[in-house]
Formats: C-alpha cells, sequence, structure tokens
C-alpha cells in the first residue's frame, strides 16, 4: 500500500495481483474527471520487479484502485488499459508507463436496445446509473417537462447518457449539465444549484483542519477570462494563462479551454431568434415537444458557463471533491476579479515525486461586474 502521511492512501490490484506497489516504486499517477460525458482517464508510471505484474499490462485489461485519506476506503475505481503501455528493462526492475479509461462493463462496454416509455430524461438517466450499481446525484427538487418514449437502439449506456441528457428540458430559463466519475453520474438543472449554498472555499489566506469545507490553495492558478466570452461562444479555441501571483511571471501552458458539453460546436447554427439549424441525431422517433429548443439551451449554456475558467492547484492535503461541487473562490487581495463562486467542472488527482496534487478545473459564466442570465455568482 502506498501512505503519504496526511494526504494520500492508495492501493492498486491487476489480474490476480493484490496490492503490487508500494512508494518507492511508484513514479507519478494522475486521474482525470471531467464534466460532460468524457470517461475518467488513468495515466500512471512505476518500476516492478515481478514478471506475473508485467503479464497484466496488456490492451484490454483491468486494473483497479482504491485511495482515501489515511486508508484506500473509497468506492473500487477500474479503469481498462488502452494505447501503446511501455515497458523499460534496467537493472532496478521494469519501467511501466500505462494508461487507461474508466471501465463498468455494462455502462463503457455492451451495447443494448431498449425503451424507456413515457420516462423524463433525469428518471431515464436514474435507471440507467441505477443498472450499472452507479449512483445517481442531481438537485433535490429536480425537475424536467420532456417525457417521451425514450429508444436505445444498440448502443451503450454511456453513449446514451451522452444522448438523453442534452434533450434535457424544464422551461425557457433553464438548461442541464452533467458528467460522471467512475462510481456516479450526475445530472444538474443549474439555476436550482446555484441556489444549494457553496460546499468548499479555497482561499489564499484561510485554511481549515483537514475535515474543514476551507482549504487553503497557495497563490498559484491558471486563468481563461482573458481570452473573453466572444470566442468561447463562437467556439474558437481558448488559450490559458498561467499566473504566478506571487511572482507576476506569466505563461501560456499548451492547452485549450475545455467546454463541459459533448456536443459538437459546428452541429449548431444560432441567431438571435433563437436555433436556426441542427446537425444533431436525435435518439427517438418521438421526440419531445421541446427537443430543439432543449439542444439549443443547453449547448448555448453550457458554453457560456465556460467562458470564465481558473484552474486551481490544491496540494498536501486531501478533500473528497466531486464534479459539480459550488465552490467559493477567495484569491489575493491583487487578483480580487478572480473572486467568486464556480462549478467544479474538472478534477485531476495526480501523485508526483512524493506530493499529492488535486488541481480543481472551475467554471462560472463570466468575470466580476459582468451578469449572466442566471444569478448566483459573486
Amino acid at each position: 500500500m502506498i501512505v503519504l502521511g496526511n494526504q494520500l492512501a492508495l492501493q492498486f490490484n491487476i489480474g490476480d495481483m493484490t496490492d503490487f506497489l508500494d512508494i518507492e516504486d511508484f513514479h507519478y499517477m494522475r486521474i482525470a474527471e471531467n464534466a460532460g460525458g468524457l470517461r475518467p482517464i488513468l495515466d500512471m508510471h512505476f518500476t516492478v520487479n515481478d514478471t506475473n505484474v508485467l503479464e497484466y499490462i496488456n490492451n484490454g485489461n483491468i486494473i483497479s484502485l482504491m485511495y482515501g485519506r489515511n486508508e484506500p476506503n473509497s468506492d473500487l475505481l477500474q479503469f481498462e488499459l488502452y494505447g501503446d503501455s511501455k515497458n523499460r528493462e534496467y537493472h532496478v526492475g521494469s519501467t511501466v508507463s500505462l494508461m487507461g479509461a474508466m471501465y463498468n462493463p455494462g455502462f463503457t462496454s455492451r451495447t443494448k436496445s431498449h425503451s424507456f416509455k413515457n420516462k423524463k430524461s433525469y428518471e431515464v438517466l436514474q435507471a440507467l446509473a441505477t443498472q450499472n450499481n452507479m449512483k445517481f446525484k442531481t438537485n433535490s427538487n429536480i425537475k424536467t417537462n420532456d417525457s417521451q418514449i425514450w429508444y436505445q437502439n444498440g448502443i451503450k449506456d454511456w453513449t446514451m447518457v451522452n444522448k438523453v441528457a442534452p434533450l434535457a428540458y424544464k422551461d425557457s430559463s433553464t438548461f442541464f449539465a452533467y458528467g460522471f466519475d467512475n462510481n456516479t453520474l450526475y445530472f444538474y438543472d443549474i439555476k436550482e444549484h446555484l441556489k444549494e449554498g457553496v460546499k468548499w472555499v479555497l482561499s489564499v489566506e484561510a485554511a481549515g483542519d483537514d475535515d474543514s469545507n476551507i482549504v487553503n490553495i497557495g497563490t498559484y492558478f491558471c486563468d481563461d477570462s482573458c481570452a473573453g466570452q466572444n470566442a468561447d461562444l463562437a467556439g474558437k479555441n481558448v488559450t490559458n494563462i498561467c499566473y504566478n501571483l506571487d511572482t507576476g511571471e506569466m505563461t501560456k501552458p499548451a492547452y485549450s479551454l475545455k467546454t463541459f458539453t459533448t456536443m459538437d460546436t459546428n452541429s449548431i447554427n444560432v441567431n438571435s431568434t433563437g436555433c436556426k439549424s441542427y446537425n444533431y441525431a436525435i435518439t427517438t422517433t418521438d421526440e419531445h415537444t421541446y427537443a430543439v429548443e432543449a439542444l439549443n439551451q443547453n449547448k448555448r449554456n453550457n458554453i457560456l458557463f465556460s467562458s470564465y475558467t481558473v484552474d486551481v492547484p490544491v496540494t498536501g492535503t486531501f478533500r473528497d471533491f466531486k464534479l459539480f461541487d459550488t465552490v467559493l473562490l477567495m484569491p489575493a487581495e491583487t487578483d480580487k476579479e478572480a473572486e467568486g463562486i464556480y462549478f467544479i467542472t474538472g478534477i485531476a488527482k495526480e501523485y508526483k515525486d512524493y506530493q499529492y496534487t488535486t488541481i480543481l478545473t472551475l467554471n462560472r459564466e463570466s468575470a466580476n461586474g459582468i451578469r449572466g442570465d442566471l444569478e448566483g455568482g459573486a
């Protein structure tokens, strides 16, 4: 078992090899979870001397892990190996680099044909989660007006989730966002979610104990705000600008802004009157009355809520952050324009050089002093 003081405890299993890694042989790990229907990804590097372990490092095999603060007590996370897993031999053993994608055989692997008769979108999503032994997290007062027959025509359950969620509809002022990690499907009415209060406070100056919801974040984060809302609404890539608030140093990492929706930006053509045309396959021949309007609203507002993004590293402490948790960000006095309420739309759990860091991707609709259609930000 791998134990990092009060930061992290990890246990890995592969094949019939249980708890096969210790901290001296463990070099790097990153588990990336993102909103928008993307499968969580595992990237890890380690050294191993046991040839029995090496025999399992093949595409399609399953590696599983559990984690926690002082002991590995989380739900089991399973990943299916894919791509080219590298195995290099040295005098100290074999160094392995591998990648895996979330594995849940019923959810990610098996194609199914099924119909959900006279069901609302959230009822279909809840059924898909339940039949795959996943939790379903949504608003306490969730409501949609989109009852219909939903057809699952020979596709995987996670593909069905990505088809149903964008069609969710309540009324003309509401939109929905969704995503999943290895064990939970999340689906939220964002307007109602804003009313449910802040779960975490991320502060440069303050810090609570290990069980507190107040977390110290240091003074380094990445900010997308300078790219502007208009570029994002047009579907253009946005380059992140990273600031070190201690030194004033500015860098541009090689990655782009991610909107938390999986719908292709080119599939939609919207003018001032709303939907103009779509190149999008409706999942049913009997779609509800507001299906096209729902696609328009959910796509447009998810893009809007991706127009201001901050990446925040939380280092040296364990917190069980979840997708769509609401966060109050309290940066230094010199960067007050970033202060406010955000959603967590990405979580990267990263181990490197005997240190554990959780990198949170936070989203909201605008910078301070600008207001969109929804209220709730600072």
